[in-house]
């Protein structure tokens, strides 16, 4: 949520989304697709927040279904091979984490 209490506080019209290859380093592998989103008048964090979430979650999936319509193993791989098996947690319904504020 800090990441968007900034975005407001700094009068910031537009924030946005980017997927990028997974490398050693947090958030520093190439950008495989960005996409801009529109700070509104008005809004809040936690609203400001949730229309960014719905556009992740949009632009994950269209870059995974590109990918896979590739063939394509950029980034993807990247992260899927460094995953652990899920545990009995993971299998477990939850709440939704998030990860990125």
């Amino acid at each position: 949520m800090a990441g968007h209490r900034a975005v407001l506080a700094a009068g910031d019209s537009v924030t946005g989304v980017t997927v990028h290859e997974v490398t050693e380093t947090l958030d520093a592998g190439p950008p495989i697709a960005q996409v801009e989103v529109r700070v509104l008048s008005g809004e809040s964090a936690e609203e400001l927040a949730e229309r960014v979430l719905a556009v992740e979650h949009r632009t994950l999936v269209d870059v995974l279904a590109s990918l896979a319509a590739e063939g394509s193993d950029q980034g993807a791989s990247a992260s899927m091979t460094a995953a652990s098996p899920p545990t009995e947690a993971a299998r477990a319904p939850h709440e939704r984490r998030r990860t990125h504020a």
